[in-house]
């Protein structure tokens, strides 16, 4: 039997003893380790969803993020937020939203629900960032390196992403919509080139309109320089800089200026991003 130089782990627990090493290798605290080991459910839960893919990062979620939360409370924090949603409907997502979200078969990968507002309920996905940025700025520090650029011509929706999710929207009646999703860790250091390339059966890259939505519904997931920041493969930005005109894609980070909005490379691999992807239920 071997056992890891941190004796916390060794090949003989199985799956267990597997997730325990790829969490450390991963930089996972020793007292991290010590609370899974003493949870086979909990390791056995982590091998799942880490099985048949290699982490390239070891930037994690911050740790006082817990997930993604019921379905009303994303739609009333959105609604409370941001003045123009709070005069959309949202009847049915309020009263059968997490009902028949629960009802669904999902992927493994799939760590909850995502609650984004319809674009087109508010005059297209450049006027919706327009609104939701101005309610991040409004209760964080936040900075868009792309101020002026936001427009039809310089960025756009993956058409994978538009059609999935229209697919979901004929059954969701109102002006938000429900998005089985991941929220970065699956895709952690992975280039957005290859995560594309990658997808799941089902699976599209969320794009920035969404991640503003994650931001707004769920402040703890960006938190401080040190973590796991998100790229949105579900759009694609033209920068009208670059002497090539390379396509790249929206990034929501935390840094020393708060909260940032920018874009990065496809083809770099940065392993402080992870992509935002959803799934269609199977």
């Amino acid at each position: 039997m071997t056992t890891s130089g941190s004796g916390l782990w060794n090949e003989g627990f199985g799956a267990i003893g597997a997730t325990l090493k790829s969490l450390e290798d991963a930089g996972v605290t020793p007292l991290g380790l010590k609370k899974i080991r003493s949870n086979p459910a909990l390791a056995a839960q982590i091998a799942k969803l880490l099985a048949g893919r290699e982490r390239r990062t070891k930037y994690v979620y911050p740790p006082e993020y817990t997930g993604l939360s019921s379905i009303t409370q994303q739609v009333k924090l959105l609604q409370q937020k941001v003045p123009a949603f709070a005069e959309l409907n949202a009847d049915w997502f309020l009263n059968e939203g997490q009902d028949w979200y629960d009802s669904l078969t999902l992927p493994d990968a799939v760590e909850g629900p995502l609650v984004k507002v319809w674009d087109e309920s508010v005059g297209g996905c450049h006027n919706a960032l327009d609104l939701i940025f101005k309610a991040i700025a409004k209760e964080r520090k936040f900075y868009s390196y792309r101020e002026g650029q936001l427009t039809p011509k310089l960025l756009r929706q993956c058409e994978r992403t538009t059609d999935y999710e229209h697919d979901m929207k004929r059954v969701q009646p109102g002006d938000f919509l429900i998005v089985p999703s991941q929220v970065g860790d699956r895709w952690g250091g992975y280039p957005v080139r290859e995560v594309r390339r990658s997808y799941n059966e089902g699976e599209f890259g969320h794009g920035s309109v969404a991640g503003g939505c994650l931001i707004l519904s769920h402040p703890n997931r960006l938190v401080r320089f040190d973590e796991l920041d998100m790229d949105f493969p579900g759009d694609e930005f033209e920068d009208p800089d670059a002497g090539d005109r390379l396509v790249r894609v929206p990034i929501f980070a935390q840094n020393k200026d708060g909260i940032v909005f920018g874009s990065t490379r496809v083809d770099g691999a940065y392993g402080y991003y992870g992509s935002v992807t959803g799934f269609l239920p199977q």
